[in-house]
């Protein structure tokens, strides 16, 4: 992992990490060491502290169509600050057997908007914005 994040910062790549819950205790001093600031953890589920942590150093989580399938995920999912949140599909992952496809992301940005009392578009936009601080753009 440190090499990757290495690789990344030398470049000003953005970083996508797989970190089980955790584990997010071996990858944020991994992060700091490089000065990654806004890495996405890809799905990531683990403890209101842990959360509030990756907030405070200013990473992403996406979300995922999980959210219909774990209420456990959802229940963690609802917690996750607007200005961290991404989207995706994790396509071709399979959900109670059912494919997934990319366009199950809209699926997932209107339970987070009903959720968040919103409407989609204006969710829509906060994930435009998200996804370019997160590409760098």
């Amino acid at each position: 992992m440190a090499r990757f994040i290495a690789l990344a910062a030398d470049y000003n790549l953005p970083v996508n990490l797989h970190v089980v819950e955790d584990d997010i205790e071996i990858a944020l001093p991994i992060l700091q060491q490089y000065a990654i600031v806004g890495a996405l953890f890809h799905w990531y589920e683990g403890s209101l502290a842990n959360l509030a942590k990756l907030h405070q150093c200013g990473h992403f989580i996406s979300v995922g169509p999980w959210i219909f399938v774990d209420d456990h995920y959802w229940q963690f999912v609802k917690n996750i600050p607007l200005a961290m949140l991404l989207v995706e599909s994790d396509a071709p992952c399979k959900y109670n057997g059912v494919k997934g496809e990319p366009s199950m992301v809209y699926t997932v940005i209107e339970a987070l908007a009903k959720h968040h009392q919103i409407s989609a578009d204006q969710l829509t936009q906060i994930l435009a914005n998200n996804t370019q601080r997160y590409l760098r753009k």
